[in-house]
């Protein structure tokens, strides 16, 4: 298989993001802008569209919930849209922690995985990758993140190392510069846990409930109650 298809970071969705967002920015209010996107090839083949507000912070998570429900209706069930936490009010917790609580809370049932038109391609870039990089069946290929600001333009890749439970960055793996095709960026090889199971279903969970992702990972012992 050639690598330089590889669709998560070709011409042709970047293009697709490109028109999807404009769509987006145009229909939105307040202010917003693009910070990048995200496919989690061994995870449901998902794009995820990551957005900030320009120049302020959510007043409320209530006012989350209301900008990022009308945010995944402009996106579209072709894509996940969120809206970056920055909300000053927000309880401190530990991220991995509380996604790792989300998950084990949650059902696998839970989540419903339709296709997308950009499904198949993404499933392909799980064995790219994997060609690749020459990764065992041990490993999961958990998310290729494109930035979109040039604050921070390296591709990354991360791994979840499934022989090796825990948090943090794997003991049996270790970060490194890659080339994937025509791509260089930088594969980052984690531990495996239920946070990510749980951040998956995080996504869902926020939608159906019409909560923005942060306000329902805040919040989340209450809603499941």
């Amino acid at each position: 298989m050639d690598a330089s298809i590889l669709y998560s970071t070709s011409q042709a969705l970047r293009a697709c993001v490109y028109d999807t967002t404009e769509r987006i920015l145009s229909a939105f209010e307040p202010p917003i802008e693009l910070v990048e996107y995200i496919t989690l090839p061994d995870f449901g083949q998902r794009v995820i569209l990551r957005f900030e507000l320009l120049g302020r912070r959510f007043a409320s998570l209530g006012e989350a919930d209301a900008l990022e429900s009308r945010l995944r209706s402009l996106a579209g069930s072709d894509y996940w849209a969120t809206l970056v936490d920055n909300y000053d009010g927000q309880a401190d917790y530990d991220l991995a922690q509380r996604l790792t609580q989300i998950g084990q809370a949650l059902p696998a049932g839970f989540m419903q995985l339709h296709p997308t038109q950009h499904s198949e391609r993404i499933r392909q870039d799980a064995h790219i990758v994997r060609d690749a990089l020459d990764l065992t069946e041990n490993c999961l290929i958990w998310e290729i993140e494109v930035p979109i600001s040039a604050r921070a333009a390296q591709i990354i890749f991360r791994i979840i190392d499934t022989g090796e439970d825990g948090e943090g960055f794997s003991s049996r793996r270790t970060s490194e510069r890659v080339e994937v095709g025509e791509l260089a960026g930088e594969v980052v090889f984690l531990k495996n846990n239920a946070s990510f199971s749980g951040c998956v279903k995080a996504y869902f969970a926020a939608q159906e409930r019409q909560m923005a992702l942060s306000s329902f990972i805040a919040h989340f012992g209450n809603v499941l109650t």
